[in-house]
């Protein structure tokens, strides 16, 4: 059989302040944490947007130029359609509009 002391309610009270200021301290750093996880995500982005979404745009500014191309070299209804939606397409995409 073992004899459990117990704490008056000071010491209690001191243990259990000791524990959530433990516990404010893991607070706080796991926030500063989400931060620089939050920095770093839109540091991510940042250079997504500048390398990838970029090409992008060049890729539809070319396919544009080239449906361009086809309807000079042959100006049928087709040609012609597929010529306005590509350059829509990299209207739309513009690297200004990302």
């Amino acid at each position: 059989m073992t004899i459990e002391k117990r704490l008056s309610p000071e010491e209690e009270l001191r243990t259990k302040q000791a524990e959530l200021d433990g516990l404010l301290d893991r607070l706080t750093q796991n926030e500063l944490e989400l931060e620089r996880l939050h920095a770093e995500i839109n540091s991510l982005f940042s250079t997504y947007n500048a390398a990838v979404l970029t090409k992008v745009a060049e890729a539809k500014n070319l396919r544009a130029r080239i449906a361009q191309a086809i309807y000079v070299l042959d100006p049928t209804d087709t040609a012609r359609l597929e010529s306005q939606e590509t350059q829509s397409s990299a209207d739309e995409g513009s690297p200004g509009d990302i």
